[in-house]
């Protein structure tokens, strides 16, 4: 989770709203594996954190190193 969070953060982050901010603290918050498995597709996240920084970061592409 750390790369696909710090990719994203280091994307995203300086462009962020204190709203996006407070969603992202919330995100930061969920256990890693809830998570993963929203991002990789593998479960639908709850409906109270579908929020559109939850869709920008599921759509971000990472890359390694």
């Amino acid at each position: 989770m750390d790369l696909i969070m710090g990719s994203f953060a280091d994307a995203h982050v300086p462009g962020f709203t204190e709203i996006d901010l407070e969603a992202y603290e919330v995100l930061l918050d969920t256990s890693d594996p809830d998570l993963y498995n929203w991002i990789a597709g593998v479960e639908q996240p709850p409906a109270n954190l579908m929020t559109p920084l939850l869709e920008k970061l599921m759509a971000h592409q990472y890359t390694k190193g």
